[in-house]
């Protein structure tokens, strides 16, 4: 229906000339084919009139195809005390370029940057727009002022997958006494030819990019922010909500947070240090002492969701935090450092960008950048990582959310850029031992051990909480290829101080086996079988990323039915690859029992896209060895 209606638009508009007021939903078939969203025009003017004031206007025409497109709107500004929306208004129109809906300031809806924030006075205005037909085109249009020139806009022109451009551009005024700095960051993937053109005159800055088509997201594909340009910019001096600061080096820069946003907030209510005093005072070692505080702060406080925003990266003061029982990652950070700082333990606070998908600050680009905080305390030549917002997460335990990548830590005088813990495949681990019984009639019993450490045990941890008719399900999901499994047996065990999860599994599942004649027949692998290799990509546009890898090995024995053998057993298996390593070993036991032995390496990296078929034949081959089957005879 979607392809008709593009071509149906196409045969009655094609002789139309589509002018820059034009909101018809027609485009060359190259610019919508992979597109969930066209930009056709995005404007971003900026005057910053001196190192404490800015003006931004937006312009935005953007064509939706469909539902996945709707994500592609953006049609909200952030305010607060300090940044004024002075104008924000939408216009719909419909397939045919005809006017639907104009939606004005006031229809705007208006709520704080987090619901339950304890930060008040930074909001958001925005519109959820709901559209009644595909494709539909959206104008939009705003004017914000502000204080905070801390917080200049960058300008991506291209911020996802499935989105083609038509004509975008950046243009700043503003005074050559100001100091302005830029840097335009080129994608580590080059996927197109087009390339942003700058023109840099006397008070004029403009930055533009034209014609790029959709690119299809792939398997594996790196995060947008290796794929797609970028530009930054930031003044040498700002002011952020009335504090003037700088940004020549990170060391000048973090001194500026360190003084002015910090210093002030670490008093600490003399109840609530005697009452660590009191915690600690068998212990002699700074990091013991360190852990005993985390746990404080775990079960006497709670997370009240809020990332960085507009005004918001001076946190509550630690005496506040420890009245409230609550704060945001700055607040809950802030407070663990100052009880720390009582007890003359070091500890950095450090600015990250925190998401699944690894991403660096600049270090090149001295400016205000990332959207979370978490904890460093030096340890001799490493630093311990602590996540202040999680009430269970163990003492020095990371998680994918803010791993190897690298973050600016907050220190008097010694600021700087630094990269935070990497979980190499080793440390990824999991450990499945046990057994399973199979019968003459074709049921397997079973009872095995799963052990998840390094980033694994974050995975599965989350199990630990979970209802019971969710951990069900998570099990009968992960065995589904196992016919009308039943859970017999579960325990689950959260080991915070060795950061590993156990499971320990008693399951049944009928007619696992197969007859053969008077034979059976069976999958020797029943717990940890890779199954479905990916669909061949021949005509793959992007390199792929493995950006986490894991070990995994298992040790299983097998206990055969009464009256019968084994004639042959299948042969030991070994792969190496630069992708990773698998081992697959078999031993007859006894009679009656048959081992194997399992072991999977799945290393990280980066690799261009004419290699993917490689990597395609590497999964391959792992899923034959997983899906081997075994034979075994009556006697």
């Amino acid at each position: 229906m979607k392809k008709y209606l593009r071509l149906l638009l196409f045969l009655c508009y094609s002789a139309i000339a589509f002018s820059q007021e034009s909101f018809i939903a027609f485009y060359p078939k190259d610019v919508y084919e992979k597109a969930n969203a066209v930009i056709k025009d995005y404007k971003l003017n900026l005057e910053i009139t001196d190192y404490n004031k800015f003006k931004l206007n937006k312009y935005r025409v953007i064509t939706v195809f469909n539902k996945q497109g709707l994500n592609c709107l953006d049609t909200y500004e952030f305010f607060s005390k300090s940044t004024v929306v002075r104008d924000v208004e939408i216009t719909v129109f419909n397939a045919l370029g005809k006017e639907i809906k104009k939606i004005r300031k006031k229809d705007f809806e208006e709520n704080s940057v987090s619901q339950g924030s304890v930060i008040t006075d930074n909001r958001v205005l925005y519109f959820d727009y709901v559209p009644t037909e595909y494709p539909f085109t959206i104008v939009y249009k705003s004017e914000i002022v502000s204080d905070n020139t801390a917080f200049l806009p960058s300008w991506m022109p291209i911020s996802d997958y499935n989105m083609s451009l038509i004509h975008s551009e950046f243009e700043i005024k503003y005074n050559k006494e100001l100091n302005l700095n830029y840097k335009i960051l080129d994608p580590e993937t080059k996927i197109t030819d087009h390339s942003i053109k700058v023109e840099d005159e006397q008070d004029l800055l403009r930055f533009s990019l034209d014609s790029v088509n959709a690119v299809q997201k792939e398997r594996y594909a790196p995060s947008m922010y290796k794929v797609f340009p970028k530009v930054m910019i930031g003044l040498e001096e700002f002011e952020l909500e009335g504090i003037k600061g700088t940004a020549k080096s990170w060391e000048e820069f973090g001194n500026w947070m360190y003084t002015y946003l910090l210093a002030d907030t670490e008093e600490i209510p003399e109840e609530t240090i005697q009452k660590i005093a009191n915690l600690i005072k068998d212990e002699k070692d700074n990091l013991k002492k360190a852990k005993i505080i985390y746990n404080y702060v775990q079960n006497n406080t709670r997370y009240v969701s809020i990332q960085l925003g507009i005004g918001g990266w001076k946190p509550m003061k630690a005496a506040e935090v420890d009245k409230l029982g609550y704060g945001d990652c700055k607040a809950l950070t802030n407070y663990t450092r100052s009880l720390l700082k009582a007890f003359d333990i070091p500890s950095y606070y450090t600015i990250v960008y925190g998401d699944r998908a690894k991403r660096d600050l600049v270090e090149d680009f001295v400016s205000v950048q990332g959207n979370h905080v978490i904890l460093g305390i030096p340890d001799k030549e490493d630093i311990i990582w602590l996540e202040c917002t999680s009430q269970d997460i163990p003492f020095g335990f990371q998680g994918n959310f803010t791993d190897d990548r690298k973050v600016l830590i907050v220190d008097k005088d010694k600021s700087k850029i630094v990269r935070t813990k990497t979980y190499e495949a080793e440390t990824n681990r999991q450990i499945t031992t046990g057994s399973y019984k199979i019968t003459e009639s074709g049921t397997m019993t079973s009872k095995i051990t799963i052990e998840s450490s390094g980033l694994d045990y974050l995975v599965y941890r989350e199990l630990y909480t979970a209802p019971e008719r969710d951990k069900k399900d998570h099990y009968l999901n992960t065995y589904s290829y196992l016919k009308n499994l039943n859970i017999q047996s579960l325990n689950l065990i959260n080991d915070k101080e060795a950061v590993l999860f156990k499971e320990e599994i008693a399951m049944e599942s009928v007619n696992y086996v197969e007859k053969y004649g008077d034979d059976l027949i069976f999958h020797y692998n029943a717990f940890n079988r890779m199954q479905k290799n990916s669909r061949k990509d021949p005509d793959r546009l992007l390199p792929f990323e493995i950006e986490r890898g894991y070990y995994e090995e298992d040790r299983i024995d097998i206990l055969l039915p009464e009256g019968y053998t084994v004639s042959e057993l299948p042969s030991e298996i070994s792969i190496r690859s630069e992708f990773g390593e698998y081992d697959l070993s078999f031993q007859l036991k006894s009679e009656n029992t048959v081992s194997y032995i399992r072991k999977l390496t799945l290393k990280k990296g980066k690799y261009q896209n004419d290699r993917f078929d490689e990597y395609q034949k590497f999964i391959g081959k792992i899923i034959k060895g997983d899906n081997i089957k075994i034979l075994i005879n009556k006697k």
